[in-house]
């Protein structure tokens, strides 16, 4: 709340009170002046939302020396002084120069509206980023997922693969084991026919021989028959025929 100066002593009282760099609002207004009812309420949020800023409301009436030292010719005048030094003069009833001039000179301090509008600023700044947040939690939650996913399906490739590599080297052995069965048996088939061969009916190795030796017998018959015409053939007796024909 702005400190309200009684008359002139008090004021001096109340501002050698006040340290040299602090930023000091003075607030020159009368009660009969309609302007300044407009803009007192502001010098008071500038009171209440900035404590570091130093207000002070002046009736000329009462303080008639104070606004004659600050060169007040005009109602409402509000100076800003730092070390007894004006820095920034605002005549009338001039809300948006006040603003400007308060973020000017004192950037942290400001009206109701631009704290309100300030925190606005921050909570919607606030939500975004916790947006912004919760987007990449759940954009690592889903690559977390997929991750958990391919690595599930990985590991159950790789359980496949054990298995088939596990149960390779028994179907292999298998293989090999039939394979040489079969080769023995091959091998044991082949030494018995021999065997079998050798084995065979006496009754039907004497036929065989019996056919062999009668037909070498017939043979040798055949030739020498042949051999015997060939001796008798010059010595045959003519015909009745032959001589017949001989004699014509």
């Amino acid at each position: 709340m702005a400190t309200h100066v009684k008359n002139t002593e008090d004021f001096k009282t109340q501002i050698k009170k006040v340290d040299t760099q602090t930023l000091v609002l003075l607030e020159f207004s009368a009660k009969w002046c309609a302007a300044c009812s407009l803009i007192e309420p502001e010098v008071e949020k500038i009171a209440k939302d900035n404590p570091i800023v130093k207000c002070f409301a002046i009736d000329v009436d009462d303080c008639e020396d104070i606004a004659t030292e600050y060169n007040v010719v005009a109602l409402p005048t509000i100076h800003f002084v730092k070390d007894g030094n004006i820095l920034e003069s605002i005549v009338g009833a001039k809300k948006s120069a006040l603003k400007n001039a308060l973020s000017k000179l004192h950037p942290e301090g400001m009206l109701e509206e631009n704290i309100i509008e300030k925190d606005d600023k921050k909570d919607s700044k606030e939500k975004d980023a916790k947006k912004v947040s919760s987007e990449k939690d759940v954009k690592e939650l889903s690559n977390q997922k997929d991750k958990k996913l391919t690595d599930e399906k990985h590991k159950s490739l790789i359980d496949d693969l054990l298995e088939m590599a596990a149960a390779l080297p028994e179907s292999k052995k298998k293989d090999s084991k039939e394979k040489t069965t079969e080769e023995t048996n091959k091998k044991v088939s082949e030494s018995d026919k021999p065997e079998e061969a050798t084995k065979k009916d006496p009754k039907q190795n004497t036929k065989e021989e019996n056919k062999k030796k009668d037909f070498k017998e017939e043979k040798s018959e055949q030739e020498k028959t042949k051999k015997k015409e060939e001796i008798i053939k010059p010595l045959e007796i003519p015909t009745e025929k032959e001589d017949i024909q001989k004699e014509i």
